[in-house]
């Protein structure tokens, strides 16, 4: 067992990227509905409890895929403008100090980053079983007063939590939860750094996937 175990953790320590720790940390909770406790208790655990987390008030039908886009490391400023952070290699994970290399050239002035619309691609299958691809574009300026709710349901205007640029990261206890924690440790290290050396300030806010019992009682949001 043991000459087997050790070349496996050396091949590891050599061979380690973004999507062998999507792998190893893959099977993590199951699908459930969650609660505010459950969702502090993880991000508890993980020493992510510094940062806002909150759920989108309506995960259902287009407005849930028109949403999507503005989750995956959303980078916005104070009038709602998207700035386009990432940078992807070719294994599909997302270049190192990309996030921190763009923002220092936005908060030295660039505009170059920003971006009016946003394209994604939506899968859908028929009832006959046919699978369709859908290339949408949509506005990448977002209106933060109506897509957001505190993790107990009540409706919250997004621009209340920052003041000069917000960073969106997406997370869901299902599924890749460990690897999220990871990525948002080291989110929110590249934006300390970033905020000890520039004025104006980036703040972290979590969104979280999963699904809450007001959500399934169809409950009005105040």
């Amino acid at each position: 067992m043991t000459r087997i175990v050790i070349p496996l953790l050396i091949l590891c320590a050599l061979t380690a990227s973004c999507t062998m720790l999507q792998v190893i940390t893959a099977k993590d909770y199951d699908q459930e509905m969650q609660t505010p406790e459950s969702i502090e208790k993880f991000t508890r655990k993980h020493n992510i409890d510094q940062y806002p987390v909150l759920t989108i008030r309506d995960w259902s039908g287009d407005f849930a895929s028109s949403l999507a886009p503005h989750l995956d490391y959303g980078t916005y400023d104070r009038d709602g403008k998207f700035i386009e952070t990432q940078t992807f290699m070719e294994n599909g994970c997302l270049a190192p100090n990309s996030f921190s290399l763009i923002m220092s050239y936005v908060l030295e002035g660039d505009t170059t980053f920003y971006k009016d619309s946003l394209s994604y691609t939506v899968y859908r299958t028929s009832v006959e079983g046919v699978r369709d691809t859908i290339h949408e574009t949509i506005p990448a300026e977002a209106d933060f007063s109506s897509m957001f709710a505190t993790l107990d349901g009540k409706l919250i205007s997004l621009d209340t939590l920052f003041t000069d640029y917000v960073v969106l990261f997406n997370f869901s206890l299902s599924g890749k939860a460990k690897y999220s924690a990871i990525l948002i440790r080291e989110l929110a290290d590249e934006i300390d750094a970033l905020n000890a050396k520039y004025e104006e300030q980036i703040s972290l806010l979590l969104v979280c996937e999963d699904q809450f019992k007001w959500m399934k009682d169809g409950e009005s949001l105040d």
